[in-house]
């Protein structure tokens, strides 16, 4: 039985999500270039060193058929990429600067949020834009993505099949490190919307964010506690309660279950998936449940993937064992060679540890392989079923993941990508004691120098005894080609070098562990990738969700959107809309791959240029309105590059007599909402006591850069540029005695 949702009127937000009116205006950058307007006199601009600005780039989604409404009715505008206008704009970052340190945190609500102490997070996040940021009446890509993810009581409920509590954070870093809260819902929200009482959602469960309706605005989708379905709108209000599915009784519910979205018929509404139970996206309604495999390793699950493995045109369902097809159908259930499940090898509490699943290209067809982690075990399963075999042995492939002192080794859902820039893909897996990279160049004999095992390019020691179903993601912060490893366990967060596992970071991190890892997104909308992982307050005292971003400002760009556990990009565009005919990853053109395809799992890549960068602009004029009280210093600041800067680049103002920074009332002066490509934003520097005819000032204004010469780094923030040399411009004018 569905259980929709009840008439209601009820607004339910930490705050408006339709903001106030800026006081900063918008224009293109070929307006008033000069700055010459009605309240002020003209005054000359910065070089523009011949950059163009282009416009918007399209979605580059590498020939993904998306179905999308229009404006009003079903769609929600928007660019679909942040990258565009001058393509000649790109910054290469410097190797081996790996500076990444905290944006911002979520300890906690505050003492009068609801559910003040549902503060630990043990899930994997998702990011999508959620909130209207700007006030346009649109969620679209000119707002700042938020982080959705379930909240939970350690301390008092305990680590496991806890109540958790949806929670939506923005993505935008406050000025003290903290993150404003948009939304919280448990229980008594959810009640109000259906009428049920005591609704919980799986606090260990996963999020899946997508348009699960075709009606334009993006949907979350999670796992209640106990087994059962609940999909939100974007406003936290109950889309609808399916209680039946999954059900914990047939075997189709661990804590854990894990959701993911894929438009399984290609009507334009996607099915939601878990394990083998499909549901309707629009409804919750059972669509079809398999009969063979579920996607469960351990105690944690099910987890599973889909792709178009066979090529025929048909997405397929792969939970665990088996591949179904669309509708259902089992293609076939892979015997793990003859080996059995014991207490031993899997904690599988009456499921059939059938394994967590991913997709790739391992061999020289271009059919999909399936990559299948189960009892400490990485197997690789053609698209027919049959085991990938050595070409040379003859023998099927398996990868054993190292085992040192934990009780068992289940090992967690496989990652795949060029993690050593060979062109080729890799698969890296955490297990109970180790981290893993699996590489099919180390199956040869002798065993390569660059392999520490066989099977396994490299592997570093970690702590995960009590889930050992960890997941881990990956990412090429450099660009060049090279994947590194972002991975949390029971005590610390750790970036690993792709190609050796040399530790790049280590930070403190505690968890009790289930199947969470960090994902990688532009959270802020900047232009720049930032890394979210969760913490909870196992063996330690801190809790929440933290953001980190690098220092330099070198990381490359990358999407603004992670939307569910089993990621990758062909499976949804930036705005959370769902192909009708998915592009097979391993195949979809990419120019961030040594291999110019995608080929991964579980990692982000940008639609465009991996080294594409802003271009910032400077012009200024003068308001007199104020006068003869303020002067208003106006710096036009234009984005004449190839990427989009976010909100808060700052401009600061000096005087040209005296090389001295004009101390504004209003200080800092700073735009306060991203730039795309092509796109401007006036911002005004209050000047009290300024001078009167005949007395003038001679300003200049620099934008993103410090020191008077604006070749310094600024005080805070700052962009990398493809030209840094264009940042400032000079005025001179004053006040009338009587205001202009």
């Amino acid at each position: 039985m569905l259980i929709p949702r009840l008439a209601s009127t009820r607004f339910r937000s930490a705050l408006a999500f339709v903001l106030g009116s800026i006081a900063a205006s918008s224009c293109s950058c070929d307006d008033d270039v000069d700055g010459t307007g009605a309240n002020g006199s003209g005054a000359s601009a910065g070089t523009s060193n011949g950059t163009s600005q282009g416009g918007n780039a399209g979605t580059g989604q590498g020939g993904n058929n998306f179905t999308t409404g229009t404006n009003g009715q079903g769609g929600e505008g928007g660019i679909t990429n942040m990258g565009g206008g001058n393509e000649g704009c790109v910054f290469v970052p410097p190797s081996g600067e790996f500076a990444p340190g905290l944006d911002c945190a979520w300890n906690g609500p505050s003492a009068a949020s609801p559910y003040p102490l549902h503060n630990d997070v043990v899930m994997t996040p998702v990011v999508v834009n959620l909130t209207d940021d700007d006030g346009d009446n649109d969620v679209d890509l000119d707002d700042i993505p938020d982080i959705a993810f379930v909240s939970y009581r350690l301390q008092e409920d305990g680590c496991c099949n806890s109540q958790g509590v949806l929670r939506v954070v923005s993505g935008g870093c406050n000025s003290d490190g903290t993150m404003t809260e948009h939304l919280s819902i448990g229980a008594t929200e959810i009640q109000a919307d259906i009428g049920i009482a005591n609704i919980w959602l799986d606090n260990s469960g996963g999020l899946a964010a997508a348009d699960i309706d075709g009606d334009g605005s993006v949907d979350l989708v999670a796992t209640t506690q106990n087994g059962g379905t609940i999909a939100f709108e974007k406003d936290g209000h109950v889309k609808w309660y399916q209680p039946s599915y999954p059900a914990s009784a047939t075997t189709d519910h661990l804590a854990g279950t894990t959701p993911s979205i894929a438009d399984l018929d290609k009507d334009g509404l996607p099915e939601i998936i878990q394990g083998r139970v499909v549901l309707n996206g629009e409804d919750g309604s059972l669509a079809w449940k398999g009969t063979a495999g579920t996607g469960t390793n351990g105690f944690l699950g099910p987890v599973t993937s889909t792709g178009d493995i066979d090529l025929d045109g048909e997405l397929n369902v792969l939970a665990g064992s088996t591949a179904y097809d669309a509708d259902g159908n089992s293609l076939w259930t892979f015997d793990f060679l003859g080996t059995p499940i014991t207490a031993a090898n899997c904690q599988a509490s009456g499921f059939p540890c059938d394994g967590f699943t991913a997709t790739g290209n391992f061999d020289s067809d271009d059919e999909g392989e399936v990559l299948i982690t189960r009892a400490g075990v990485l197997y690789f399963v053609n698209h027919d079923g049959s085991p990938m075999l050595d070409p040379v042995t003859m023998e099927p492939i398996t990868v054993a993941i190292p085992a040192n002192g934990c009780a068992r080794n289940e090992g967690g859902p496989p990652t795949v990508a060029d993690f050593d820039g060979d062109g080729q893909a890799e698969v890296g897996v955490a297990g109970a004691n180790f981290y893993v990279v699996a590489d099919l160049e180390c199956l040869a004999n002798p065993l390569p120098p660059q392999c520490s095992d066989p099977g396994i390019r490299w592997k570093v020691a970690n702590q995960d005894c009590s889930s050992r179903v960890t997941g881990s993601s990956v990412f090429d912060f450099e660009g060049d080609g090279k994947a590194e490893v972002i991975y949390n366990d029971e005590q610390f967060f750790r970036i690993f070098d792709g190609t050796t596992g040399t530790v790049l970071t280590q930070i403190a991190n505690h968890s009790h562990t289930r199947l969470e890892m960090p994902i990688i997104a532009d959270v802020d909308n900047d232009g720049n990738a930032e890394i979210v992982f969760i913490e909870n307050a196992s063996g330690g005292t801190t809790q929440g969700i933290r953001v980190y971003a690098d220092a330099n400002d070198t990381w490359v760009p990358t999407r603004r959107i992670w939307n569910q556990h089993a990621y990758h990009v062909t499976n949804t565009n930036e705005l959370g809309q769902i192909p009708q005919t998915e592009t097979p990853n391993w195949l979809a053109p990419s120019g961030a791959t040594v291999s110019g395809v995608m080929n991964n799992f579980r990692q982000n890549l940008p639609d465009f240029d991996v080294f594409a960068a802003p271009d910032l602009t400077v012009a200024i004029s003068f308001d007199k309105t104020m006068c003869p009280q303020t002067l208003g210093l106006v710096a036009q600041v234009c984005n004449e590059g190839a990427l989009q800067v976010g909100a808060g680049t700052v401009v600061t103002f000096w005087n040209n007599a005296n090389m001295t920074e004009i101390a504004c009332t209003n200080a800092p002066v700073a735009t306060t909402s991203p730039l795309a490509p092509g796109q401007c934003q006036n911002v005004t520097c209050q000047l009290a006591n300024p001078p009167v005819s005949p007395m003038t000032i001679d300003v200049r204004a620099c934008v993103d850069n410090g020191g008077y010469a604006c070749d310094m780094p600024p005080a805070r923030g700052g962009n990398n540029e493809c030209h840094e040399d264009n940042n400032l411009a000079d005025g001179e004018d004053g006040c009338t005695d009587v205001p202009q």
